[in-house]
């Protein structure tokens, strides 16, 4: 059990490898899903046990959610099957990746999983470090790499922004498993800027110190603080004068000297993000939150990006070879699903809700899922399944990770 156990949170961790090139031609690859199932039906079979009320509630809900969109379309006439299948596996991962995570920690115990996780942060690190002096090196077994000069290194994602996006979820893990795991923000923050370069995760990182900082501040901390902010201070002037023509210098530079022109009408990729989080919210209000489903995005993007010229500057040949999926989750779910997201939000912050600390982290999740965070990403899937974790444990009033074993 052990061996599927670690082959499923190699997969998790490293969600953009098509390992040997066996894979489909979607960046995040169906290893951990696959795998996620494997460890449910061998969980069960061998502890011959099911699921608990809560559990089965939140399946059901899903499973009514998958067949509700594929029969929307079918209704509608939308039926491209690999499309379809595209759009639902993102809820099916949401269910499945979740639930393995939950029976991972169980089997490895708070210690290891602990361990496994510093092991992947350090390596995702390491590989960006290497990057930094040949932009290509480890970039093999990937559909799609973002490599350009102006920006930051890819590690093992397939761009500078998601690389920055799995140090901040490995921090949040971190954190939530042990406060002695807090450096690990400061660490974050110093990648984001020096090795990412990306200016979403700087801003990320910056809001993850700033959220979950301590509500009683001592010296230490104070000193800690101030030393970072002003040693990466620093670092980014040096780096406004030795790489003036980055990607993150002009972005920073916008946002200080933006003048009446806001950024997110200056930068491609900033105005494509704006554009999925603002159209999928408006349809959603206009349309009274009822649900779209999974194919009917793209017609509608596209028709609303070149009506509005002044607005969404993104260029044609992108717009043509979009793949139709919303690159925001809460954009996703109430876009696609409608008013049905509403039980999700309800069963997120339920699990949320009952420490303050969690509270916090459910805030930083909700902030990060308008901008980068998706459905289909396996780690934020495992994050979930670590939350409920501790959701399970708090039921007994038992706090924190420990080697206790909680129910499904």
């Amino acid at each position: 059990m052990q061996i599927v156990v670690y082959l499923f949170i190699i997969f998790t961790f490293l969600p953009y490898i098509s390992f040997f090139n066996i894979g489909t031609i979607s960046d995040v690859q169906p290893y951990s899903l696959l795998c996620s199932t494997i460890v449910i039906m061998i969980y069960l079979y061998k502890n011959n046990v099911f699921f608990k009320k809560n559990t089965l509630y939140f399946l059901i809900y899903n499973f009514f959610v998958i067949t509700f969109l594929i029969y929307n379309s079918i209704y509608l006439n939308q039926l491209d099957i690999s499309d379809t299948v595209r759009g639902v596996i993102p809820y099916v991962s949401l269910a499945l990746i979740s639930i393995a995570s939950f029976i991972s920690i169980q089997i490895l115990k708070n210690d290891n999983v602990e361990k496994v996780i510093k092991i992947f942060y350090w390596l995702w690190v390491a590989v960006g470090t290497i990057q930094i002096f040949d932009q290509n090196a480890l970039t093999f077994w990937r559909i799609r790499r973002v490599i350009t000069d102006e920006r930051g290194v890819i590690s093992l994602a397939n761009e500078p922004s998601y690389f920055a996006l799995h140090l901040i979820l490995f921090t949040l893990i971190l954190v939530i498993i042990s406060d002695k795991n807090d450096k690990y923000k400061y660490i974050t923050l110093a990648c984001c800027v020096l090795i990412a370069q990306n200016a979403v995760g700087v801003i990320y990182s910056g809001l993850l110190i700033l959220i979950l900082s301590k509500k009683r501040i001592n010296a230490k901390q104070v000193f800690l603080t101030f030393s970072t902010i002003g040693i990466l201070f620093l670092l980014i002037i040096g780096y406004f004068k030795f790489n003036p023509n980055s990607r993150l210098v002009f972005l920073l530079s916008s946002i200080i000297f933006s003048g009446e022109t806001p950024i997110y009408l200056k930068d491609i990729s900033l105005n494509i993000r704006f554009a999925h989080l603002y159209l999928s919210v408006k349809a959603f209000f206009l349309d009274f939150f009822l649900p779209h489903g999974v194919n009917s995005w793209k017609d509608y993007y596209v028709n609303e990006v070149i009506k509005n010229p002044n607005l969404f500057i993104e260029p044609l040949y992108r717009l043509n070879i979009s793949n139709g999926k919303i690159v925001t989750m809460i954009g996703s779910f109430l876009y696609e699903i409608g008013f049905l997201s509403f039980y999700y939000f309800y069963f997120f912050w339920n699990i949320v809700k009952t420490k303050k600390e969690m509270k916090k982290i459910g805030i930083l999740i909700l902030i990060f899922s308008t901008n980068g965070l998706n459905l289909s990403n396996p780690l934020f899937c495992f994050l979930l399944g670590v939350l409920y974790y501790l959701y399970s444990i708090r039921e007994k009033e038992v706090y924190g990770l420990q080697k206790k074993v909680v129910s499904l």
